[in-house]
């Protein structure tokens, strides 16, 4: 149990790194590049646009995770341990 933990774990760190720092650095990126003229307006753009992003992928990553635990527990229960039972 400890190292499926482990394993999601990880591969959550894997997701937060591409899919979220990923969002927030295009969204700096975007807010750096904005013109002059507008800069409130396509800084504030930019940033919401962000926010929005990020928080569908973090419902879509919760909702995925639900799933995958319904499924589980649909499963008949191993049977096994140290006396096979």
């Amino acid at each position: 149990m400890p190292e499926e933990k482990m394993r999601f774990m990880g591969e959550l760190d894997r997701w937060v790194e591409s899919e979220i720092f990923e969002t927030l650095k295009r969204a700096w990126l975007a807010y750096q590049a904005a013109p002059e003229g507008n800069q409130a307006v396509e800084k504030k753009a930019a940033i919401e646009e962000a926010q929005s992003a990020i928080k569908k992928l973090v419902r879509q990553k919760v909702l995925d995770s639900y799933r995958n635990g319904q499924r589980a527990s649909a499963k008949p229960a191993q049977r096994g341990g140290r006396y096979g039972r």
